[in-house]
């Protein structure tokens, strides 16, 4: 391993999931989360990191930035090529990882594909908290800040002693986040940048006010507004938003989306102001078991909110299922949707003729990443030398890399497998 200071691409820059840096210097090797890519295609489900045994040997921490698959499920991997530190997140990113890892290894037995890890590897990853901050992870000077992606998700500045910041890694983050708060970064000399929205400027308060005129307009027409959605995050958003605009409308959601959004008035550390009142949620009619789902279905009008935004749960596909056939319903996927998901399918005009789907299929993005102005605004306050952007294809990120350059700022990508000397 290269012990000059080096950052390295295992997954995630180019591309949409399995991110994964490393970031090699004579002080340490921190690894910089370590998530898979949701992808399906046949037998072949999930792509990894490009971890060998080798870097797995040389690591001395894992930095976590939040508990979401394309950050975390490919811990066991680490640990069965011979990892045996610790891995290094906020104590709410801790609480949720287990669960996330055992989803995704659900998901690919689910799909018949082959795990490069065993239950066993994931039983032996070692959490440790990490509070928000300055401090010290391994020999290495750290900052952790608040990234407003999820409860729990930080960004992470890195450096060595006598120096200033030298590298910044953003995990996923959020500017604007309805509930959710972030704090501002330091001035880095290197920086790894979420941008997730590559080619895009959103408005947020614009696609609240779509989300607001569908709903009113499904339940209008006495049809099922069908939202599959994170369980944290934009799922605790859009339920907190949806029960205070309409107090009066049925309004159905998975037991764990109800769950995380009461516990946000408990998480005042992350919380952007004061969120809504709590109150709203005590209307919600919150569902556990498939007859419950089933029940919701058939409950017209109303709007029904299910967990996984890609829709590939097993409630989530029964409630497409009953909804389907009827073209006064409505499904909304508001996040990425990784292709040969269910969600992915729905938004192809081609497919959804082939299934025979009447029910009305959108695209409303409700905004959890930074776009293109959003790391525009960041980099005036990090004044890297020079940027990654990850999370979104390359062919995405050429406008904001010649919106960089234009402002007189160098950035780019990094391959998976590249490396950039710091």
């Amino acid at each position: 391993m290269n012990h000059t200071p080096a950052l390295t691409a295992l997954g995630g820059s180019a591309e949409n999931g399995r991110n994964c840096y490393l970031l090699s210097s004579p002080a340490s090797n921190i690894l910089l989360d370590c998530g898979v890519k949701r992808v399906v295609t046949g037998e072949y489900v999930g792509e990894y990191p490009l971890l060998t045994r080798e870097i797995a040997a040389g690591i001395d921490a894992v930095f976590l930035s939040h508990a979401h698959e394309d950050h975390c499920a490919a811990l066991p991997l680490l640990y069965a090529l011979g990892y045996d530190g610790c891995v290094y997140g906020s104590q709410e990113t801790i609480d949720a990882a287990p669960a996330m890892i055992k989803k995704w290894i659900t998901f690919v037995k689910k799909h018949h594909g082959t795990l490069p890890f065993t239950d066993e590897d994931a039983a032996r990853i070692r959490y440790k908290p990490l509070s928000l901050g300055s401090g010290y992870l391994k020999d290495m000077r750290i900052m952790t800040g608040r990234s407003g992606h999820t409860i729990g998700s930080m960004w992470i500045a890195l450096g060595y002693e006598h120096t200033g910041w030298q590298l910044f890694y953003s995990g996923d983050m959020c500017t604007c986040a309805a509930s959710l708060a972030y704090d501002i970064p330091p001035a880095c000399g290197f920086a790894v940048l979420n941008c997730a929205y590559a080619g895009q400027i959103l408005d947020q308060d614009a696609q609240y006010h779509m989300l607001t005129a569908l709903a009113e307009k499904t339940v209008r027409d006495s049809g099922v507004l069908l939202l599959p959605v994170p369980p944290t995050g934009r799922g605790c958003d859009m339920l907190l938003h949806l029960a205070d605009t309409f107090p009066h409308a049925q309004i159905y959601a998975a037991q764990s989306i109800v769950s995380n959004a009461r516990a946000l008035f408990s998480k005042s550390e992350w919380l952007r102001g004061s969120p809504k009142d709590a109150a709203a949620l005590d209307t919600v009619h919150t569902l556990n078991t498939a007859e419950e789902y089933a029940a919701a279905c058939s409950d017209a009008p109303c709007i029904l909110l299910v967990t996984d935004g890609m829709l590939t749960t097993e409630h989530g596909q029964l409630c497409l299922r009953l909804l389907g056939q009827s073209d006064k319903n409505h499904v909304v996927i508001s996040g990425h949707a990784a292709p040969g998901t269910m969600g992915s399918n729905l938004l192809d005009n081609a497919w959804r003729k082939e299934h025979a789907l009447a029910i009305q299929a959108g695209k409303m993005v409700i905004k959890v990443h930074l776009d293109d102005r959003d790391a525009l605004a960041m980099q005036e306050r990090l004044c890297a030398k020079h940027t990654v952007f990850f999370h979104a294809p390359a062919r995405h990120c050429q406008r904001v890399i010649a919106a960089y350059a234009e402002s007189g700022f160098s950035a780019g990508i990094l391959s998976p497998g590249n490396t950039l000397y710091l």
